[in-house]
């Protein structure tokens, strides 16, 4: 469980947290509608994360280079950018899921 925390908390090769607006590194460009709406905030918004490299076939998305490019591999990608809805768009399955995480880790805390 914490190794899985650490990496959504930026101990992964991106060197970002996944979760917007926390840790000092995160992802910023949410594909996000209310994001959008909202100058990019999405406060406690949880990126998809990376995305294997066959998601994206056949799909062509406009995007911005980035510092991030040079983490990605032929295997795993992660584009921190608003157009990229496979790897930047949180989404409720996983906001639910870090959800119960962090109860489950109060409730063993007690």
């Amino acid at each position: 469980i914490y190794s899985q925390l650490d990496f959504v908390f930026g101990k992964n090769p991106w060197g970002i947290s996944f979760f917007h607006n926390f840790c000092e590194e995160n992802v910023r460009h949410l594909h996000s509608q209310v994001a959008f709406m909202n100058g990019g905030y999405l406060p406690g918004g949880i990126s998809a994360g990376p995305a294997p490299v066959a998601s994206y076939k056949g799909i062509t998305m406009l995007r911005q280079p980035s510092k991030l490019d040079k983490f990605n591999t032929k295997e795993v990608q992660f584009f921190d950018d608003k157009n990229d809805y496979i790897s930047n768009e949180p989404t409720i399955i996983t906001n639910a899921t870090a959800l119960f995480l962090f109860l489950y880790l109060q409730q063993q805390a007690k």
